[in-house]
């Protein structure tokens, strides 16, 4: 069976993955201090428009990602995260509802969460991990892409591990200093379809390429 391959919108972190990301896959992007994980959300959910996907973005107040409301479902009240979990679990009625019985027109899904450790503070790890999971579940039935991003200092190894489990592929933005210059690295823990531990490689992500 043919497995269909989509842009990430980030050209190292297709390569890494052997040519694009499998329609499907739910992304864990783990984030350290000092690397660029709003530019990469915008370029991931530029890339769904430009390949007319339905895209959502789910956000706490004051955490905004460029102008997309215009063109992304943009989840997220000012001073009212409590709502973003519940919402993105409801979403997905709105999303039936809107392409029942119409699979051969069925819209592709693709969606961000920014950030998974600002919605973990607000419920807790448990709650949090419960809605992600099934949150997860649908998303793979609908064959969804979601990208959701975490905090790797804000959480234990055990946390991390476990969200990690959830997750078709674990992605890391690194960053190491080398005579004196930082450098920075995108890394993959997890593939859905490449038998690796992990690989890396050198990213620069540019603004100048994100056009509507």
């Amino acid at each position: 069976m043919s497995i269909e391959l989509a842009s990430s919108g980030i050209k190292e972190l297709d390569k890494l993955m052997g040519g694009g990301v499998p329609r499907g896959t739910q992304i864990l992007l783990e984030v350290e201090t000092g690397t660029s994980p709003l530019l990469f959300v915008e370029k991931w959910l530029h890339e769904g428009l430009r390949q007319q996907d339905v895209c959502f973005f789910y956000t706490k107040g004051g955490e905004y990602v460029r102008d997309f409301s215009k063109h992304i479902i943009t989840i997220g009240e000012p001073n009212n995260a409590n709502r973003i979990m519940d919402v993105m679990h409801g979403i997905w009625v709105w999303y039936r509802e809107q392409y029942q019985g119409k699979e051969s027109k069925k819209a592709l899904v693709r969606s961000a969460t920014y950030s998974l450790s600002t919605i973990v503070m607000t419920f807790g790890f448990e709650r949090t991990y419960k809605l992600a999971k099934e949150i997860s579940q649908v998303s793979k039935t609908e064959n969804a892409m979601t990208l959701d991003v975490i905090g790797i200092g804000m959480h234990n190894s055990m946390e991390l591990k476990t969200f990690e489990f959830l997750y078709d592929a674990v992605v890391r933005l690194e960053t190491q200093e080398i005579n004196g210059e930082l450098a920075r690295y995108i890394r993959v823990f997890k593939s859905p379809i490449l038998d690796y531990v992990t690989k890396k490689t050198p990213y620069s992500f540019e603004k100048n390429d994100l056009v509507f």
